[in-house]
């Protein structure tokens, strides 16, 4: 008998951070258990159950997924930062109501690798509260979501602290990355800044020239192009447009500046950060891949998931979006890399494997 997995999470929004704990996810798990069968529950079921070869149901439709879980041998309720009150206001009510209900039908429970919070309700802290301490298994994705967790009342013996799912994502072959990094006009033989940037309230006029023109010194000074890659489009895009129209007005733009426009799979993505020499990321699985293939990288932390990522992987970062016109100290930063990128590499091989060993730990719990 196949085992059926019922998955949900933030799916089918075209975000290759989800989408890539979705199918890091769902690989690891073929892998170990070939016989299952995943049902995801998705924005867009269509394009996931097409790209993942997967029976996907829409994530709204109820009845659908009370069927489901009629037959269900386990629900996921996928990584990444579901349970958080910041982007959205009902995301607790919405993955925590679905964890309830896979409980009321007696189907065993896990949260896989997530990252937990910021949570600023009190409502939703002991939502959370109520459904995790009924959950059969939590893995989180660092220690501040365990912390969190215990400091809400959830039972500490419940959690293990393990790593994003998506450090474990294959990456496409480089003849393949080659194809796409060439169709998009990028000469191959010039070292690549990698940026990707995602709106937020605090960037302004002030912060995107001041950021622009530091990446484009650097970018002059090293010889390296520039390429913006958005991990939204439907949100990223016309941020990387607006960032690349102030790298182009510079009165001596001779740095090459592309921004990256079609949209990828994660796999893809995945080697295409791998080509790069350096990744500046407000985009917490920009750094994550980053991370997984040894590019070295510098966060900007417009929110904490992003700062304890930098602190787990070694990569310096940028406390805060509104820091970025402090021209002097972002320009320090990222010149500590970019000067010692072969130093940083080394510095990355010690790291990286332990956190993608404790990537493995999900599917074992």
């Amino acid at each position: 008998k196949k085992n059926k997995v019922i998955i949900s999470g933030y799916y089918g929004f075209g975000n290759i951070g989800d989408e890539a704990i979705l199918t890091s996810i769902v690989d690891t798990i073929r892998n170990e258990r070939a016989n299952t069968e995943f049902v995801v529950l998705s924005s867009d079921p269509n394009f996931t159950s097409r790209d993942l070869n997967v029976r996907s149901i829409n994530r709204l439709n109820v009845a659908a997924i009370l069927f489901e879980m009629t037959t269900a041998s386990l629900f996921i309720s996928g990584g990444g930062g579901l349970m958080q009150d910041v982007t959205g206001p009902i995301s607790v009510s919405y993955y925590g109501g679905l964890l309830k209900l896979a409980q009321m039908f007696n189907v065993p429970t896990m949260v896989y690798a997530q990252g937990v919070g910021p949570l600023s309700k009190s409502f939703n802290k002991n939502l959370v509260k109520k459904i995790f301490s009924k959950v059969d298994a939590i893995t989180v994705r660092e220690i501040f979501s365990r912390d969190d967790l215990i400091s809400m009342g959830v039972p500490q013996n419940k959690i293990q602290v393990t790593a994003d799912p998506a450090l474990l994502l294959d990456s496409i072959t480089k003849d393949q990355v080659r194809n796409i990094l060439t169709e998009a006009d990028i000469d191959l033989s010039i070292p690549i800044i990698g940026i990707a940037i995602r709106p937020w309230h605090a960037w302004y006029e002030r912060q995107l020239k001041a950021f622009t023109s530091v990446v484009y010194q650097l970018a002059k000074k090293y010889g390296m192009q520039i390429v913006l890659i958005p991990f939204q489009l439907s949100s990223d895009l016309w941020l990387s447009r607006e960032a690349e129209i102030c790298f182009k007005i510079r009165p001596d733009s001779e740095v090459p500046v592309t921004v990256l426009e079609r949209a990828l799979s994660p796999k893809e993505m995945m080697g295409v950060i791998g080509a790069t020499h350096l990744i500046i990321g407000m985009r917490l699985h920009a750094l994550i891949m980053a991370a997984a293939q040894n590019v070295p990288s510098v966060g900007i932390a417009y929110d904490p998931k992003v700062k304890h990522f930098s602190n787990l992987a070694g990569f310096p970062f940028i406390e805060s979006v509104t820091d970025l016109q402090n021209v002097e100290n972002v320009l320090m930063t990222l010149e500590s890399v970019v000067s010692n990128i072969q130093d940083k590499r080394t510095e990355m091989t010690n790291n990286i494997p332990k956190l993608r060993e404790l990537s493995k730990q999900n599917v074992n719990t």
